[in-house]
């Protein structure tokens, strides 16, 4: 991250700077503020407290970012499991297209962002996300071709259904996919001149 150099006229003002970037999850900020104000000449015991806190947070990120795609995984199989039955076809492609490859999607790539956290490199919320949603939207359409061959029992034509259940499911997931990563990786955390 790109560190904006800010001018304090004190060690104070670096080490409340620290603690608000502390608070916001900003912790590559926060420890370049605490080594501005030891610069600076601040009390030591109490800038060695706050770097304690900012590993403490950071490692508690870490282990959440770790496993955010997983997370966003199983809510996103939720929220296709509740959409599966609570939207049917009698309301529209135009609906289900809404919710299932843009609404679901963007919500569920902005917590994963979020989960990830401010730190992370846009490049890697983005893959997250994609996995994430991605895996959950191409179970979920391939589970609803195989409800809808069992109840209008389609005729076998070999192959050509082969690559259909294959394609369609992918082009789906592919769609929302990127609709999560891109909100992932531009919108959970915004960057200040952005």
């Amino acid at each position: 991250m790109k560190h904006t150099e800010p001018t304090f006229q004190n060690w104070g003002e670096a080490v409340r700077a620290a603690q608000e970037a502390l608070d916001a999850k900003h912790y590559d900020d926060a420890k370049h503020h605490l080594h501005t104000a030891l610069q600076m000449g601040a009390d030591s015991t109490h800038v060695r407290k706050l770097q304690t806190l900012v590993r403490i947070e950071e490692d508690h990120q870490d282990k959440v970012e770790q496993h955010s795609g997983f997370f966003g995984f199983f809510v996103a199989v939720v929220c296709y499991f509740i959409l599966s039955f609570f939207l049917q076809p009698q309301h529209g492609i135009l609906l289900w297209g809404v919710v299932a490859l843009g609404l679901f999607p963007a919500l569920i790539g902005w917590r994963v962002g979020k989960w990830m956290g401010y730190d992370s490199p846009e490049k890697a919320r983005f893959w997250k996300a994609v996995r994430a949603v991605g895996g959950a939207v191409w179970c979920y359409a391939f589970m609803n071709m195989i409800y809808a061959r069992m109840q209008f029992s389609m005729s076998s034509a070999g192959g050509d259904v082969t690559f259909v259940w294959l394609l369609v499911p992918l082009v789906y997931a592919s769609i929302a996919g990127c609709v999560a990563g891109v909100v992932c990786a531009k919108l959970s955390w915004r960057q200040e001149g952005n």
